[in-house]
């Protein structure tokens, strides 16, 4: 079974170009904090995987999709997904 797992986000000023747009390496950083945020709530956590089992979490697939460029104080949900193993 597919577990979908969504986090918010509220977009800072600093976060946004000179244009007043999210910049793109914040909108991947944006991925991975909505990653780690589903690996705490379920186990093993990034944690007990690193430490306990000597694993590492490997990000390999993204899909963004954005009806128009996001701004400064805008909310944001960002949804992730097991691929399986």
């Amino acid at each position: 079974m597919e577990q979908k797992f969504k986090v918010h986000f509220k977009v800072n000023s600093h976060e946004t170009d000179h244009n007043g747009n999210l910049r793109p390496s914040v909108a991947l950083r944006y991925f991975h904090e909505a990653a780690n945020l589903q690996f705490e709530a379920s186990h093993p956590t990034l944690d007990e995987l690193r430490y306990n089992e000597h694993k590492a979490f490997l990000l390999s697939r993204a899909s963004l999709s954005m009806l128009r460029p996001l701004r400064a104080f805008e909310e944001i949900e960002v949804m992730t997904w097991s691929g399986g193993g």
